[in-house]
């Protein structure tokens, strides 16, 4: 009845009846408003949750959550950064387009999701629940849900906080601000149907030692030579001392500790409210973070590796989940596996919210499962990887090929398999060894995904981007075999590199041109190029002359045939180098030059651009 009497509402409003509003025909029902809470905590680690074991009090307000909640002790993200885990979680999709970087200097991460369109069957979780009556809001702290961005377009309200208060020296407005701004924004909206997302920053990178770091770090003195002062390693690929690993996680651990104080103080206000009982208050993480001694943390040469991005280990992988909400679910620890795409079909079964007809989710109710209505899972997983009780496996071969027909023969592919149980750091490959595993976790993997993959796969777009982005020099095809080459050797002519997490196209001697191309949506489009040394770049029938050491603007290209291509000559023999290539499209022109140099400025601020 109450259903009924909403929707009537709904309709009412829409047919100029003049109801109370959009969202607030709740306030005759004698139930309470259905109201929703999602906190995402960027970059944050269970293992450096009190609740979940560590042996520092850095989460004593989510612990008093928790406590009263469900704790999910195996809980996973479906990526290692913001971009695909955050979309994969909003749309509950394992194949799903990442969040648009919106900045010609920042990486696209899957070049070919340029061609994809949402499916016919994809709906986020948030707009089911605008179409079922509810305000949407979201209130961020995090450069990447932006205000012209498709995830800010999915909330009635967006409140971009990181490009309205971030600054280069500071570029990620506070825990202490954004719960400021989501205190008002639900006194504003207590009496109706409400979804809020918050997504802090605090557990990321930068790191300051401020008052809760310098008490886990205690008073001895230590003059932090080897960071910089938002908390980053001078040489990340130098080894750490004992008081300098001290140091890293007393800055991590106090952003953790000042975070929980002021989702405490948001849950404080809900209960001085009387909201706390009838709201559902959902904690998790886009993805973890390596902190240097991280176990599964991958080193080379004896070097400590920071932050996040890059393979799917456990430190990256493995993220909270604490949902709070009384009315429905007893306090307990949930034991078994999940995943991030569950989230959304949880928080709808939990607001007694349907599924929009014609639409479908990736993920399982999780309340289904909590009851013994469902089975649990067996494997959790993400494009390329599956993650069971005892094995993780990666396949290094592409979606294609895993999903041909026929199945491909486990024995002729490559990868990296680990044995859980006996190596938890994920450091020994068995991948080799272990053929009839690997065979077997294909088999999965091929089974439970294949279907999603067509789907996402058919559903393509020849559209042009409405963002910026920047393809990689990673992504770029060639007209000869490049060598692959190390900083330290470099082969004659052209070669590509690998520089951290980053590559570029080089030569040390370069004495002939070098052709590149790649896939792109046709259409106009503002070119730069990040690079290194002197060069006549051909595009079409365009030649500029550039030299520099950085980001050099081209012009405007044409892109036809869906296919970028341009040809590098070298005009020395000096070295050259080629990062990326920026492309800005007609509809992001229209952003401010002075606005993109700031949000590159706040981004170089926190390690996503060089």
């Amino acid at each position: 009845m109450v259903r009924l009497l909403y929707r009537f509402c709904l309709v009412a409003l829409v047919t100029g009846m003049g109801l109370v509003g959009a969202y607030g025909c709740r306030r005759g029902s004698p139930d309470p408003p259905r109201q929703a809470i999602l906190i995402i905590l960027d970059a944050a680690r269970p293992d450096r949750f009190s609740c979940y074991g560590y042996a520092r009090a850095t989460t004593p307000e989510m612990d008093r959550l928790a406590s009263r909640g469900v704790l999910f002790r195996r809980h996973f993200a479906q990526d290692t950064s913001t971009r695909p885990s955050v979309s994969s979680l909003m749309y509950s999709r394992f194949f799903c387009i990442p969040l648009f970087p919106g900045n010609p200097q920042v990486l696209y991460s899957r070049p070919a999701a340029l061609f994809r369109r949402p499916d016919d069957a994809q709906i986020s979780f948030v707009k089911a629940l605008e179409l079922d009556g509810f305000k949407t809001g979201a209130i961020s702290a995090h450069e990447w849900t932006g205000d012209r961005t498709a995830f800010a377009a999915e909330f009635t309200e967006m409140h971009d906080l990181a490009t309205r208060l971030g600054t280069r020296e500071r570029p990620l407005p506070s825990a202490g601000t954004v719960i400021d701004y989501a205190i008002s924004w639900i006194r504003e909206n207590k009496d109706r149907d409400y979804f809020l997302y918050i997504h802090l920053m605090d557990p990321h990178y930068p790191h300051y030692f401020e008052a809760d770091a310098q008490e886990f770090f205690g008073a001895s003195w230590y003059d932090a030579h080897n960071f910089t002062p938002d908390g980053g390693p001078i040489v990340p690929d130098s080894a750490l001392s004992e008081t300098d690993r001290r140091y890293a996680n007393a800055l991590y651990d106090g952003s953790m500790r000042y975070t929980d104080r002021h989702v405490g103080r948001l849950a404080e206000f809900l209960t001085q409210e009387d909201l706390i009982g009838h709201t559902v208050v959902t904690i998790s993480a886009d993805h973890g973070e390596n902190l240097f001694d991280a176990p599964g943390g991958r080193t080379r040469e004896g070097a400590a590796i920071f932050t996040h991005g890059g393979p799917w280990l456990d430190p990256l992988a493995w993220v909270p989940l604490i949902i709070h909400y009384p009315r429905k679910l007893e306090p307990s620890e949930f034991q078994n596996l999940s995943e991030g795409v569950d989230v959304g079909p949880t928080i709808l079964s939990l607001l007694d919210v349907p599924v929009p007809a014609g639409k479908a989710f990736d993920g399982t109710d999780l309340v289904q499962v909590i009851s013994g209505k469902a089975p649990p899972k067996s494997h959790v997983l993400k494009p390329g990887a599956i993650r069971t009780d005892k094995y993780k496996c990666f396949f290094e071969p592409p979606d294609e090929v895993l999903f041909g027909e026929p199945a491909p023969d486990a024995s002729t592919l490559s990868g990296q398999l680990y044995d859980l149980a006996s190596d938890p750091g994920e450091t020994a490959n068995l991948f080799q060894s272990e053929p009839e595993v690997v065979a077997a976790l294909l088999q999965r993997y091929r089974t439970s995904l294949a279907t999603h993959y067509r789907r996402y796969e058919s559903a393509r777009s020849s559209a042009q981007p409405s963002s910026a982005f920047a393809i990689s020099a990673k992504h770029m095809l060639t007209d000869v075999q490049l060598p692959q080459a190390t900083r330290e050797r470099l082969a004659d002519g052209w070669s590509r590199v690998k520089l951290g997490s980053q590559f570029v196209i080089t030569a040390s001697n370069p004495n002939e041109p070098l052709s590149v191309h790649f896939p792109l949506p046709n259409g106009a489009y503002k070119l730069a190029v990040n690079m290194q040394g002197h060069v006549i770049l051909e595009i079409g029938n365009q030649h500029r002359e550039l030299n520099a050491k950085g980001v050099a603007e081209f012009g405007v290209v044409n892109v036809t045939d869906e296919v970028f291509r341009a040809t590098i000559r070298p005009q020395s023999n000096q070295r050259v180098a080629i990062a990326f290539f920026g492309f800005i499209p007609p509809a992001a022109v229209t952003q401010d030059r002075a606005e993109i140099e700031e949000q590159t400025e706040r981004l170089r601020a926190l390690g996503y651009v060089d």
